[in-house]
């Protein structure tokens, strides 16, 4: 009998296969001394949006991607400016997005023309940017100033602008809740790579068995995890050298501190695909073994789910007293930290 093709695993569209060694990108440690901020030289489109209630928190709203993946209407703000020094106490993106009113509800993202630019800071606290919309809107967020030309955005187009502290801080998660990644280029990358490797991982399994002999009548997934893993060949990179910060730490002072992650893949049609982990940690330390060859290091972590924060002084940059009728700015950042992704797969 002839093979028939229409049985063959048959590559449909090339341009979606992935290639080459992925890119690793790594943040700022969540325990540092007091630094420089660091503001993005530009806003980033992420695609669209849609908002929804916390579900810790239903007096709470949060912004998170689209299920699937669509680009903006309005892929950039035009003659955009950015201005002054961030003020926030944790690093985080400050997020702009084009809604239809102006009301804090849960909305999906359309082609509708949008009516105002909503901000949303690294806290996740919410406020209306001012000016002539769609042009000359302006938005101060945190001490940083964002004008920009939104003409053409529709309800739903969300762009990001990356920041990060310079204050000191001490924490075991890095507390950053964005769903959209903080790395706008390859700034953060750590080289050259041997290998890297992304892998959600089923750890363990609750089985239901029953008969004689025994038969699995059901199962449930009991433990997951995420872990990434790469081996990197430049072993003074810069942004490898806070890595090897946090290993002294954990050996000399017992710190465990966590780090944002990104992983980067590049598909045969020119299109990344990013793993953005908000917060990671140590699975095991490197070790180093160098050769007669060119040596590599290999790094293993694991995203960790982050948990609210019981208590918060102003010295986080929150006022944790209730406001009567609203919640209070510590409930809004613990909604978004209760909802803040293990990991995000992101196309833009």
């Amino acid at each position: 009998m002839a093979l028939d093709r229409s049985t063959q695993p048959i590559v449909k569209d090339a341009s979606g296969v992935l290639v080459g060694v992925a890119q690793i990108r790594v943040g700022k440690p969540s325990i540092r001394e007091a630094g420089t901020a660091v503001v993005a030289p530009k806003i980033v489109a992420v695609g669209k949006s849609q908002k929804a209630m916390a579900v810790s928190n239903n007096s709470v709203c949060l912004v998170k991607p689209n299920v699937v993946w669509s680009a903006n209407g309005l892929a950039a703000a035009p003659n955009a400016t950015i201005d002054g020094e961030y003020t926030g106490k944790i690093d985080g993106c400050i997020i702009l997005r084009a809604a239809a009113v102006t009301g804090n509800v849960a909305e999906t993202s359309s082609s509708s023309t949008a009516s105002a630019i909503e901000c949303f800071d690294t806290y996740g606290r919410r406020t209306i940017a001012t000016g002539s919309y769609p042009a000359g809107v302006t938005a101060t967020i945190q001490g940083v100033t964002i004008t920009a030309d939104f003409t053409g955005a529709n309800v739903g187009d969300t762009w990001v602008l990356p920041v990060w502290t310079g204050a000191a801080i001490s924490i075991q998660q890095t507390g950053i809740v964005s769903p959209f990644s903080m790395f706008y280029d390859a700034t953060d990358s750590i080289g050259g790579l041997k290998s890297a490797s992304f892998q959600p991982k089923i750890d363990s399994v609750k089985k239901l068995q029953s008969g004689f002999p025994s038969y699995v009548a059901d199962q449930i997934v009991d433990s997951v995890s995420v872990e990434v893993q790469w081996n990197g060949y430049e072993y003074t990179n810069s942004k490898l050298a806070l890595l090897k910060q946090m290993i002294a730490r954990v050996i000399n002072t017992g710190e465990l501190s966590a780090i944002s992650v990104e992983m980067v893949m590049r598909t045969r049609g020119g299109s990344l695909v990013r793993m953005w982990l908000p917060t990671c940690t140590f699975m095991a330390l490197p070790t180093y073994a160098p050769t007669n060859d060119y040596s590599d290091v290999q790094f293993h972590m694991s995203a960790l789910k982050q948990t609210e924060f019981s208590t918060i002084t102003t010295a986080m940059g929150l006022d944790s007293l209730v406001t009567t009728g609203a919640p209070s700015e510590l409930q809004i950042y613990n909604a978004w930290l209760s909802d803040a992704p293990i990991y995000q797969e992101l196309a833009y």
